[in-house]
């Protein structure tokens, strides 16, 4: 029997534990739902860019130092200005806060050149007769109808300064998403595939 000068070790691949297979599918599991989770999220939008119902929000004045931010524009919609009175008036004479919930919505009335203003309010996003469901995002002294920041190309600012109206498209479930903004005119500015 011949003894070795070197002792036998396990290598570090040999000295592993074996590990289980399950979080490895675990992993994997998650991952694929937060990427089908996006898709859809993403599909849902694409849907309502190219079938919602088009509606233009005028837009209100805003604070000039912090209209232009880099390569956005702060927005304020004038609509939402009467709403902000509307609720704090209700607040103060109820002596409290209005919520704001995620099942309000702001009924808005559609002229022929697709012009909203608000109507009413109310808590399902089936609509009265002729008018357009609008979920309002926010909280109860501020809320609001839209996105209040429009991204635009590097260098583009010029284009977008005479901005007046805001292009939004509507899902039948309240969800608004904005398209592009458009001059007093009515005409949009910028470039737009939509």
């Amino acid at each position: 029997m011949t003894l070795s000068a070197t002792p036998s070790f396990p290598s570090p691949a040999q000295r592993r534990l074996p590990v289980p297979a399950w979080p490895r599918y675990a992993l994997a599991a998650a991952v694929a739902l937060a990427l089908a989770l996006a898709a859809w999220t993403v599909l849902r939008h694409e849907h309502t860019l190219r079938h919602g119902q088009p509606i233009l929000l005028e837009l209100a004045p805003v604070d000039p130092r912090s209209i232009m931010q880099g390569d956005y524009m702060t927005l304020d919609y004038a609509e939402e200005q009467v709403l902000r009175s509307q609720y704090q008036q209700r607040s103060s004479r109820d002596e409290g806060t209005l919520p704001v919930s995620p099942a309000t919505y702001a009924y808005l009335r559609v002229d022929a050149q697709r012009r909203a203003r608000v109507a009413a309010l109310g808590d399902t996003p089936a609509a009265p007769g002729g008018l357009i469901a609008l979920r309002l995002r926010g909280r109860a002294h501020a809320p609001a109808l839209g996105p209040h920041a429009f991204f635009f190309q590097e260098g583009a600012a010029q284009v977008y300064e005479t901005a007046h109206w805001g292009e939004l498209r509507v899902a039948p479930d309240g969800t608004a998403l904005l398209v592009t903004l458009r001059d007093a005119e009515l005409r949009p500015l910028g470039q737009n595939r939509f």
